[in-house]
């Protein structure tokens, strides 16, 4: 578990658009959707809403006002320099469709406990939209900057320790690639994947799904379900099902592009108490790449792959019928003594 006053931590994302699609909005040439028309931070609250309950006490606004007075001065002065603003409007996916970046609080704006967050509205069309946090897994405070002439996304966290005793600067550059932001890079398309091994550890509070995943190049996974207390219809056992085409490119393309052998082998956020998950990916004639994560928030294009090998899409796609995270099996049961 992780106490909100052990850190307080600021991230300034600067983010960088083509100026094609700045120009494209501006003038017209794009095909209008719902969110063009939202102006004010109560519309988009209240479009937030209707979208997911989850955003009910989500407020849309720029405050910089945090637990220690030398913090809210410090981060002020930064995201001054930088020219933050909470409602920004640009084609992230380059679909011709308006998208929106917007700085709020779940609750008060004020609350100087309240975490700053940075969402992004896609729109998909025929009134379909995703929302995502562009906050890099537990980072607090994240503020965005939108600028022109260029197809990059730059993520600036400024990170700021619990007495003040020292800041880090890091910095990302990102870019939309399949249903997420990830660090842009060149794919190697000169990788052959021949098996992709997940899986995940348990956490202080026990709420986190235990289970490990194996899939070979032909689609077929093996699924181990361990210990999960609090899931409804719970089943432990051992699955095989053939996921589908679409779900597997996905994950081979996110591979591909984050160039996954050349990331570091461990990953591990500063405070404890939290899952870790280990992946393991063999390819190009037998060679081995291990990875773990704890915390899973290694990279940005980490947790887009960690999507697809945790969320119910996979689970859906191997034929399941799935409450959230759980298979409850339309897959085939295998003896629970077969190794793999």
């Amino acid at each position: 578990m992780r106490f909100r006053f052990a850190a307080t931590v600021f991230s300034v994302l600067l983010l960088l658009c083509c100026g094609g699609r700045f120009t494209a909005l501006a003038q017209g040439h794009h095909q209008s959707n719902l969110l063009d028309s939202l102006k004010t931070p109560t519309e988009i609250e209240s479009f937030l809403c209707a979208q997911n309950p989850q955003f009910k006490t989500f407020k849309v606004g720029l405050d910089t006002s945090f637990y220690y007075t030398a913090d809210s001065f410090k981060c002020r002065r930064f995201i001054d320099s930088v020219g933050v603003k909470s409602i920004v409007k640009v084609d992230f996916d380059a679909n011709g469709l308006t998208d929106i970046l917007l700085i709020g609080k779940f609750g008060n704006l004020k609350d100087v406990f309240a975490e700053a967050d940075a969402l992004c509205i896609l729109s998909k069309g025929d009134k379909k939209y995703q929302i995502i946090s562009l906050a890099n897994g537990f980072t607090d405070n994240t503020f965005p900057v939108v600028k022109e002439d260029s197809d990059k996304v730059i993520v600036l966290n400024y990170q700021q320790s619990f007495l003040g005793l020292y800041t880090t600067l890091k910095v990302d550059t990102l870019t939309y690639l399949i249903d997420d932001f990830v660090e842009l890079n060149t794919p190697n398309n000169n990788l052959r994947i021949e098996k992709i091994e997940y899986s995940t550890s348990s956490c202080y509070s026990g709420e986190c799904p235990v289970f490990s995943l194996v899939i070979d190049s032909n689609r077929c996974a093996y699924y181990s379900v361990g210990n999960y207390k609090t899931a409804k219809n719970y089943k432990k056992g051992k699955f095989k099902a053939t996921i589908d085409s679409t779900v597997y490119d996905k994950m081979v393309s996110v591979l591909k592009y984050i160039d996954f052998p050349q990331l570091n082998t461990d990953y591990k956020i500063a405070w404890t108490d939290q899952q870790a998950c280990n992946l393991v990916v063999t390819f190009n004639g037998g060679q081995v790449k291990a990875i773990r994560d704890y915390g899973m928030v290694g990279t940005y294009g980490l947790k887009l792959l960690y999507k697809y090998l945790r969320g119910p899409s996979l689970q859906s796609a191997m034929g399941a019928a799935v409450t959230y995270w759980q298979l409850t099996c339309s897959a085939s049961s295998i003896p629970n003594n077969t190794i793999f």
